[in-house]
């Protein structure tokens, strides 16, 4: 049996630039994986089947068993596998939890099925499942253009402790880019975080694009972010299309502290996943 750990990302920044031709956005971006993390279980089986007590919806629907079943297409694979997930991120937050089980359960099923397909052709499978499953096969922070399934590796050191708060507000793709406020210019990252990575460089240099359509579509968020910064938070961003918001804390007990004030809320005390 084999036991992964995808881990959830935050996104250190998100411009919208501009829509293409093939109605997809332009986007420039800093993938972080943090340390909130799922946990997936592989083993071997007559025919695939995923378990997931977590998401009630059908199996075909999950994104686990599209990966899987997309991998069997593509590298010719008659055998099948028995996959348990155990969600602990939560869903639609922004923090690309589906996007690093289904990224998972590729390498996963590579090892346990013995194939190797170049990292080009599974980068290829990957951006069929999703713009940013791409980047879970990095295991290293990195830069997003395109879709977001470009990638260049970032060295960054993130030294903040994260206070997630999600108020489990749905906020669905066509809702965010409907309403986007698009950025003239693209942040160049390597050169912003080339140093010491300071409250003042995140408060002037970091922005989500997504956040004042969705701070107007549901105050409440904005009221999080605000409440973030009142407990102590260095800084506050919303994470991807929301609804998660980050609070940036100097120490893990400050960023405790200030999950005590957000009793109504689902609250994760993380730090950067570090390889």
């Amino acid at each position: 049996m084999l036991r992964l750990t995808p881990y959830a990302k935050i996104n250190l920044g998100l411009e919208i630039l501009r829509k293409r031709a093939d109605g997809y956005h332009d986007i420039n971006t800093v993938f972080l994986p943090i340390t909130l993390a799922d946990e997936l279980t592989i083993e071997p089986a007559h025919t695939l089947s995923v378990e997931c007590a977590e998401i009630p919806i059908p199996q075909e629907d999950n994104l686990v068993f599209k990966a899987a079943r997309l991998l069997q297409k593509q590298c010719a694979i008659s055998r099948g596998a028995k996959i348990q997930l155990h969600k602990k991120i939560p869903t639609g937050a922004g923090l690309g939890g589906g996007s690093s089980d289904a990224a998972a359960t590729l390498r996963g099923l590579c090892e346990l099925w013995n194939i190797s397909p170049d990292e080009d052709a599974l980068h290829a499978i990957a951006a069929q499942l999703g713009s940013d499953v791409p980047f879970f096969l990095l295991d290293t922070p990195a830069i997003g253009s395109g879709r977001g399934e470009i990638l260049h590796p970032l060295s960054i050191q993130l030294p903040h402790t994260l206070l997630i708060v999600y108020p489990n507000i749905h906020i669905s793709t066509a809702e965010a880019y409907a309403n986007v406020q698009l950025s003239e210019e693209a942040t160049d990252y390597h050169r912003l975080f080339a140093g010491d990575i300071t409250p003042d460089i995140l408060r002037t240099g970091i922005v989500n694009s997504f956040e004042e359509s969705a701070f107007k579509r549901h105050p409440e968020l904005l009221e999080i972010k605000n409440n973030l910064y009142g407990n102590g938070a260095v800084f506050s961003l919303m994470s991807g299309s929301g609804s998660s918001m980050i609070g940036f804390f100097e120490s893990d007990e400050m960023a405790r502290q200030a999950a005590e004030r957000f009793p109504d809320y689902q609250t994760f005390v993380c730090r950067q996943q570090v390889a």
